[in-house]
């Protein structure tokens, strides 16, 4: 049986599925995947926001294009201030 069949076979309340997962055990988990700089206090603070935050945002089509105009503006300035500090470096 796949993984995803196990966790939402008709009728079943996947909520608790994941009863008894605490903060300790998702910091343990990044720690084995080489994360070291969260700390348990971080994790914790993240399953917070997430309870009560949305997971996701829902943009209009003036928003989308705001976006993506603000992710350039930003990866322009990104590479002026790269190019600056290479040209700064070569002249050394």
């Amino acid at each position: 049986m796949l993984c995803q069949e196990m966790l939402y076979q008709e009728g079943e309340d996947t909520d608790t599925e994941f009863e008894g997962f605490e903060a300790d055990d998702s910091h343990l988990l990044l720690r084995q995947a080489g994360d070291t700089e969260r700390t348990l206090d971080d994790v914790r603070n993240w399953l917070k926001d997430n309870e009560t935050g949305p997971l996701y945002q829902v943009l209009n089509d003036a928003e989308i294009a705001a976006s993506r105009v603000e992710d350039e503006r930003v990866k322009s300035s990104d590479d002026e201030q790269m190019e600056n500090q290479q040209q700064k470096e070569s002249a050394i």
